[in-house]
């Protein structure tokens, strides 16, 4: 015979061990599963504590026969494991939301809201790999601010912040569909990635950017058009063929690049994948 704390345990001290190595093991399962699963967690950590109250105190009963004491255990046990199991839970969906809120603003650009570069590079390399399964376009639009360090030399850099939100609300806006991905790569310049899109769609897809920016009407002393603008470059492919997603972004930085030494504040395209590039100069 052994004691616990003064109280005579008639069980052998390894059936004990064996028990508490398996709650032990279960707990780690249920920590695991908890930040995915919070409610599942709770449940099985009710089971858990029910299984370890009423364990140790059936050993504790053996002890002392009576079967007002053993109701009175029983009972104990299922409150405290339901009570326990609560706030576990509890804790549990509180770790969940914080880490949710870590990811979103690991994601996320802080000054125009949209995905910033390590999000648009993940999505990038997602959406590569499908359309490479699935032999389909895969387009890429690059816009850039025309002269934003001018603009923020004139008017001051919480004005230039704050145009910079408008150009990201229109690419946001002119998004087609909820499958595009947006997001600020750069500085100045962001990223529109078009999933099943043609040059050709592209190329509709920038002009639409170009001329909300136009529409606007933002007014910029030291712009050869008075108004802010903003210069786009669009790439396609279909993935594979030893291409990259580098390849796919460098690209259409070079047609951003060409699209401000021709005057800026037009869209500039190219197809890849072995066919014969072919240019568009809209404005």
């Amino acid at each position: 015979m052994c004691t616990v704390k003064g109280i005579p345990i008639t069980r052998k001290p390894t059936l004990l061990f064996h028990a508490s190595t398996l709650i032990r093991r279960s707990g780690e399962a249920i920590s695991r599963m908890g930040g995915r699963h919070p409610a599942a967690a709770g449940t099985a950590c009710t089971a858990l504590l029910l299984v370890l109250f009423s364990f140790l105190l059936l050993q504790v009963i053996d002890a002392f026969d009576g079967t007002l004491a053993y109701a009175f255990a029983l009972a104990l046990a299922g409150v405290a494991s339901i009570a326990g199991a609560w706030v576990v839970a509890f804790e549990m969906r509180d770790r969940f939301r914080a880490q949710a809120d870590a990811i979103r603003l690991a994601t996320t650009d802080r000054l125009t809201g949209l995905s910033n570069r390590r999000a648009m590079s993940i999505t990038l390399g997602t959406q590569w790999k499908v359309a490479m399964r699935t032999r389909k376009f895969l387009s890429l639009v690059v816009v850039d601010v025309d002269c934003q360090n001018r603009f923020d030399d004139l008017h001051g850099y919480s004005v230039g912040d704050e145009t910079l939100i408008m150009v990201a609300n229109c690419i946001s806006a002119t998004a087609p569909w909820p499958a595009v991905r947006a997001g600020r790569y750069s500085a100045t310049e962001f990223l529109l990635l078009l999933p099943d899109t043609s040059p050709q769609g592209a190329i509709i897809v920038g002009e639409a950017i170009r001329q909300a920016v136009m529409d606007m009407r933002l007014r910029h002393d030291d712009s050869m058009y008075g108004l802010v603008t903003v210069s786009i470059g669009c790439a396609t492919c279909t993935p594979g063929d030893g291409l990259e997603p580098s390849t796919l972004v460098a690209a259409a930085e070079t047609q951003m690049q060409v699209a401000k030494a021709r005057g800026r504040n037009r869209v500039m395209s190219t197809a890849l994948n072995a066919q014969p590039s072919r240019w568009y100069d809209m404005i």
